[in-house]
């Protein structure tokens, strides 16, 4: 089992939140299976450098939210739940998507809006700057998605220039 995390003192967030995020993320991608053993929290600790009381309080945080189980003696294990993988993605996703709709809503956007916003990043999504904190504007996209004579897609560019489908 990999035990690679990464934890950031530039991140903002409390180390066990960063924790929680990083185990939950390999449970919803299918690295740690039901029934997985975690690293003891001492072992975790250790590797992470970081406290014992830091990592203790990720595992009870997961513990009461059903993701692992812990076994006297025995350490702490991915719980048995059917599909917890999934269950955690689209919680996840959910989360995500709610911040953005409410972030959209105080800021006069529309439902259409948004979905066009999502529908350029997912064209965009093969480009090296979708998903490293870049904006559209950032990339040179205007907020303007036209439909073409053939029904795809185009996304206007701020040079004036149009790509179809990227």
């Amino acid at each position: 089992m990999k035990n690679e995390f990464i934890l950031s003192q530039a991140d903002g967030r409390p180390m066990y939140l960063q924790i929680i995020e990083q185990i939950k993320n390999r449970i919803a991608i299918g690295d740690w299976a039901q029934g997985v053993k975690l690293p003891s929290i001492r072992e975790l600790a250790v590797s992470l450098k970081v406290s014992v009381i830091t990592v203790k309080r990720a595992y009870q945080e997961l513990e009461s939210e059903g993701v692992i189980i812990t076994r006297q003696g025995k350490g702490s294990f991915v719980a048995g739940i059917e599909n917890l993988g999934a269950k955690i993605r689209n919680q996840e996703i959910d989360n995500l998507l709610t911040e953005a709709l409410v972030k959209s809503q105080s800021l006069g956007l529309g439902l259409a809006e948004l979905v066009k916003r999502l529908e350029l990043l997912h064209q965009l999504s093969d480009s090296e700057s979708v998903g490293q904190g870049k904006t559209l504007d950032a990339m040179g996209v205007t907020d303007v998605v036209e439909k073409s004579h053939s029904g795809k897609n185009e996304i206007s560019k701020k040079d004036g220039g149009k790509s179809n489908d990227e």
